[in-house]
């Protein structure tokens, strides 16, 4: 398995989803998402060519939706809509962002002024 490291962006990020989840659904329901990002982040660390992988210019993005199977069908997100965008670096699965599937055009503008790039001198 590859080591998960995340950037200032994707824990940002991740921390806004969880606040969102709470505020819009409750705790419960926030809780099953976080474990549902959790878990599609250790699939993909464990198999980066993971069903449901999508390469988009050297970067991985993946739907959350397939690792719907790998959580408990009591904990499982009616619609998750998150993708995870993340790319392998050495032995390190770098998570760059989370990015909502109805989003894409704020995607690319976060990658092209750089919000998703790994900074190999940093240790997390």
């Amino acid at each position: 398995m590859l080591r998960i490291l995340f950037t200032d962006s994707a824990t940002r990020q991740s921390d806004e989803i969880g606040v969102w989840s709470e505020d819009k659904f409750g705790k419960a329901a926030a809780d099953r998402y976080a474990l549902l990002l959790v878990r599609a982040v250790i699939d993909l660390a464990e198999a980066p060519g993971h069903h449901g992988v999508t390469l988009v210019d050297g970067r991985i993005h993946y739907h959350i939706r397939h690792s719907q199977a790998s959580v408990p069908r009591s904990d499982r997100v009616a619609s998750p809509r998150h993708l995870v965008i993340a790319k392998v670096v050495g032995d390190a699965l770098w998570v760059l962002a989370f990015a909502h599937d109805g989003m894409a055009d704020e995607l690319a503008r976060r990658i092209d002024r750089g919000d998703a790039e790994v900074d190999r001198d940093r240790q997390l």
